[in-house]
């Protein structure tokens, strides 16, 4: 599947997953292109990649456009990527990754933010920012439903 992000003044306003146009088994960008200038004549779609995230392709091929973008995403015409919207005025753009980044680096002990590891489950809090301190702050993780946690153990 070929995915494209719809622009519209610079911001992204709808993902379209459509399907892969080839020529000899080979993705044919042109033809994905030429379909979607024929059915949507007014609107913009650049092709954007499922797997870039932080400007690396997770499966080693070459990244696209800095991040897979969501509705909201920035376009950045000038450097060709996509990135969120700034969540913190203190927070900085870092322009290798296209992430936004706080100025003080999150704690690391007891936190996993990631859902497929198991710890995930077991972690006893969370960290939030808080902007007024210009801090992270510890708060009590809610737990999902146990049924699902059960499942997980499994």
């Amino acid at each position: 599947m070929a995915h494209y992000a719809k622009i519209e003044a610079n911001i992204v306003t709808d993902i379209l997953v459509i399907d892969n146009f080839e020529v000899d088994g080979v993705e044919d960008i042109d033809a994905q292109e030429n379909y979607l200038a024929e059915r949507y004549p007014d609107d913009t779609f650049l092709k954007v990649s499922y797997n870039t995230y932080k400007n690396e392709h997770a499966l080693g091929g070459t990244p696209l456009r800095g991040n897979y973008p969501g509705v909201g995403s920035i376009y950045d015409v000038d450097n060709d990527v996509f990135y969120d919207p700034q969540p913190y005025d203190s927070w900085t753009l870092n322009t290798d990754t296209w992430h936004w980044e706080p100025p003080v680096a999150m704690p690391v002990d007891n936190h996993v933010d990631d859902e497929t590891d198991p710890e995930f489950f077991t972690s006893n809090f969370v960290y939030e920012w808080d902007e007024d301190n210009l801090q992270w702050v510890a708060a009590e993780k809610e737990y999902p439903d146990t049924a699902l946690l059960d499942w997980y153990e499994e």
